[in-house]
């Protein structure tokens, strides 16, 4: 097979195999969910698990995960993923579902992943300023509840480099046991904007889930 970019490669398989074109495509958005959702099982996965998952030709699942790793992707010695967005090692953010123990990268990624994952999460974080826990369960459809009350996320809405959980953009969200404690940490990251858990709910419905209703429908 020629040497593709990702796009290239998920676009022409559609139309060739589906009749799809490139426009009404959802494949690229499919293969995403569908790596999220395996992940969600609680183990490495191969690109033939993978592939075998999303019926489509191990050469782009080898390209996905190429592309994954320039982009601070975690892979074992085995070519296996470890985690992207969702992650197997540990992080600050713990993200239980269907009782797996796993992590995101971020607080923005616990927030939308549920809706992705299509199940509900227990999620556990600690405020980076006084070591509080906090809680939340964060369902697919619904408003997350949390504890303590005051619990408030700082948000880095700018695109920028989100490679890994240590990166600018993913180190800079977290979660707070209270405004007070977020304002704290945002003086010294000024790119970083408060909100409440229930307006990181709305911006993640408009701009993560909406764009991808059609994806997800398709994997029902």
């Amino acid at each position: 097979m020629e040497e593709q970019n990702l796009d290239e490669l998920i676009t022409n398989w559609d139309l060739e195999n589906n009749g799809i074109p490139p426009e009404e495509s959802t494949l690229a958005a499919r293969l995403e969910i569908l790596m999220y959702r395996t992940l969600a099982d609680g183990h490495p996965v191969s690109a033939a698990r993978l592939a075998t998952a999303a019926k489509v030709p191990i050469e782009i699942i080898n390209t996905l995960f190429e592309q994954g790793r320039k982009r601070g992707g975690e892979w074992d010695d085995d070519g296996q993923l470890l985690g992207n967005v969702l992650t197997l090692n540990p992080t600050v953010h713990n993200f239980k579902v269907n009782g797996k123990e796993l992590y995101t990268w971020c607080s923005l990624d616990a927030m939308h992943l549920p809706g992705l994952l299509d199940q509900t999460a227990e999620v556990e974080s600690t405020d980076p300023v006084n070591g509080e826990i906090i809680h939340l369960t964060i369902p697919p459809d619904g408003v997350p509840t949390y504890d303590p009350p005051g619990t408030v996320l700082s948000i880095v809405l700018s695109s920028g480099d989100r490679s890994g959980p240590q990166s600018p953009l993913c180190s800079q969200m977290h979660f707070f046991s209270s405004r007070e404690t977020a304002e704290i940490w945002v003086k010294d990251h000024p790119d970083a904007t408060i909100m409440t858990v229930e307006e990181v709910h709305q911006v993640v419905r408009k701009h993560v889930h909406a764009p991808l209703e059609k994806a997800l429908k398709q994997l029902e």
